[in-house]
């Protein structure tokens, strides 16, 4: 597959709601004097994150009000649709398995694909057969990636080396990239764009949906 031509927390509740990290006794304005007090150091409090002028406390604890959290800040329902400024559409999983996604095959490469968009990232996941071709290529966003399984004699730029599991490389905007899939083993890796635009997306829905396996 050549990419080349690829295409909370809020200050407070709303009125009368009550969550249940409130009904345990859990505050955001205590959280944040409790991280602030001498004695938080080492204590397994909420992160303090600050987004725009609000001071949204999260934690493991705290996951069952997530959602509200982000419609809140965001302006926006989580059960629907959300595009950043390029157009790009949104996950809204928080966490989540590659089996849970849904996927893509470009048959006649045996190449399989599937991707999840942030607010300014393309995280990928593509599976190459053995003996496959990783199209040289290039293209105006910048891209990491990581092999997971596999090996690649792989070229970036005017270097080639000979890669395995857990290495990886960087590909910067508009520096051609590709390589050839080694052994008998089929070549994993992730990719990662930025900036997230609409550019990859004519690509991915060339090819044949596949359904998510689900887990387990």
């Amino acid at each position: 597959m050549n990419f080349a031509g690829m295409r909370g927390q809020s200050d407070q509740l709303a009125a009368g709601s009550r969550s249940p990290v409130a009904a345990m006794g859990y505050d955001g304005r205590d959280a944040v004097n409790r991280l602030n007090s001498p004695t938080a150091v080492g204590s397994h409090l909420p992160l303090i994150v600050l987004e725009g002028s609000r001071r949204i406390a999260t934690d493991p604890q705290w996951i069952c009000e997530s959602a509200a959290t982000e419609t809140a800040v965001k302006g926006g329902s989580m059960t629907g649709p959300h595009v950043n400024e390029h157009g790009a559409e949104m996950t809204s999983r928080r966490i989540f398995a590659w089996d849970e996604l849904d996927g893509v095959r470009w048959d006649n490469e045996g190449v399989e694909g599937q991707i999840i968009t942030g607010e300014h990232m393309h995280l990928i996941r593509a599976v190459y057969p053995p003996g496959a071709v990783y199209e040289m290529h290039s293209h105006p966003h910048e891209q990491f990636s990581l092999l997971l399984e596999g090996e690649l004699r792989l070229t970036v730029g005017d270097e080639t080396r000979d890669i395995g599991p857990g290495d990886g490389w960087y590909a910067p905007g508009g520096v051609p990239h590709g390589g050839l899939v080694l052994g008998d083993e089929a070549a994993v890796f992730i990719d990662v764009y930025s900036p997230a635009t609409t550019w990859i997306m004519g690509e991915f829905d060339s090819a044949r949906h596949v359904p998510a396996v689900g887990r387990g």
